[in-house]
């Protein structure tokens, strides 16, 4: 069975990294060609992924030379210290209340870290579009570190819950700002 659009992946990432004032007529082009693909040959689906794969790289060198992820990512970044800060406040209040030891501490530990990476991901989105999704990335790349160089005492699953959905967070607390926003 053929599809009758071009595969969402491929679409969304290009569409996502592509600037906004040619997004609409590069997207248009594509899919009218991937069209003219799918009838001719058959293969418009591997057509596109192939113009996908192929547009990434002067698309984001772009963005990079343009200076727009450089500043997103600065953004995200202080964003991320300071829902840390506010973490690590959290934490002290709880040292005076619960042992380290405690599980009741260990899991308000985890809904206070998640709440502010979520309320960090609406902060981000807010001051600068894709800040949040930097955010996220950022969470990832510094979870994982923390979990390889088994940083602290924290259990396994404490470290696994917040490498998946740390960055989720991230990401809900940005499509909060995004659907508020007129």
């Amino acid at each position: 069975m053929k599809s009758h659009s071009p595969p969402r992946l491929a679409n969304w990432l290009l569409a996502s990294l592509l600037p906004a004032k040619d997004r609409q007529e590069i997207m248009g082009d594509l899919a009218e060609e991937w069209s003219f693909h799918v009838q001719s040959s058959g293969f418009g689906r591997w057509w596109y992924w192939g113009q996908a794969l192929r547009s990434i790289p002067p698309c984001v060198w772009n963005r990079v030379r343009e200076g727009y992820w450089i500043r997103t990512f600065f953004v995200a970044l202080g964003v991320y210290i300071g829902a840390g800060l506010v973490e690590a406040a959290a934490d002290v209040a709880l040292s005076g209340i619960l042992t380290s030891e405690s599980l009741l501490r260990t899991v308000l530990n985890l809904v206070i870290g998640l709440t502010t990476i979520a309320a960090g991901g609406y902060v981000a989105a807010r001051l600068r579009r894709g800040a949040d999704a930097a955010m996220s990335v950022i969470v990832f790349v510094v979870v994982t570190v923390l979990i390889a160089a088994q940083v602290g005492d924290a259990p396994l699953w404490y470290g696994l819950v917040f490498l998946i959905v740390g960055p989720l967070s991230s990401f809900a607390g940005g499509a909060l700002f995004l659907r508020k926003a007129p």
